[in-house]
């Protein structure tokens, strides 16, 4: 089953003097326990699909789902907060805590029980 999933996003952004089409009727599904890699030319809309994969940008058309809702139904902070986390290429983590402490951070200050926390971010 699906945890993530895009059905049919667009996305348009749009300037004073442009539109740019980032993303057309893109469709994708992606399991737990998997890894995935999005590749493409520049300005192919990777960083534009993972934006909205993250709930950090709202699709012109179509939908997010995770775990069987929409992001319109969680909520992007809510789903920012339980179900993605992002880390970019020129990642910020903390330098003081390992990589399994900066994965299970945002579910701490959730206040997600520590040990819940450590099981989900391995």
């Amino acid at each position: 089953m699906a945890v993530l999933a895009a059905e049919n996003v667009s996305y348009t952004y749009q300037s004073k003097y442009q539109k740019v089409q980032a993303l057309k009727n893109v469709s994708c599904t992606f399991e737990a326990g998997k890894f995935y890699a999005i590749i493409g030319q520049s300005g192919s809309g990777k960083t534009t699909l993972l934006s909205m994969l993250a709930g950090l940008g709202t699709p012109s058309e179509g939908e997010i789902i995770a775990n069987g809702k929409t992001l319109k139904e969680i909520g992007s902070e809510r789903h920012r907060r339980e179900n993605v986390t992002v880390i970019y290429q020129s990642f910020n983590l903390f330098p003081t805590l390992n990589i399994l402490e900066n994965v299970m951070y945002p579910m701490q200050i959730s206040k997600k029980p520590t040990k819940e926390a450590k099981i989900k971010a391995k």
